[in-house]
């Protein structure tokens, strides 16, 4: 995601290098991380309760088609977060003349 939107909405001309983190591209790459954590965290918790709940207390949980489902999404949001801003990148690139 960072080198997607870094390609993106790039800083090129900067005297100091925290400037890069404070420029929109870098507030936007923040903000879109913390969403992104954030929707695998709530993905992920349902599966691992459920296996926590089947391994320490021993109580025989059957998560059926939600685990698929949560896994799936998982994937689907790894995905989506990766190739996006890749493609937007890629084509900002194409489209800028260095």
């Amino acid at each position: 995601m960072g080198v997607g939107m870094g390609a993106r909405y790039p800083l090129l001309k900067f005297e100091n290098v925290a400037e890069i983190a404070i420029s929109a591209g870098g507030i936007l790459y923040m903000i879109l991380s913390f969403i992104f954590i954030g929707a695998l965290v709530m993905a992920v918790s349902r599966p691992i309760y459920i296996h926590l709940m089947n391994t320490l207390l021993f109580r025989n949980m059957d998560g059926g088609a939600v685990i698929y489902i949560c896994y799936g999404l998982m994937v689907f949001l790894t995905f989506i977060s990766t190739y996006i801003p890749m493609r937007q990148g890629i084509r900002y690139l194409e489209r800028l003349e260095l």
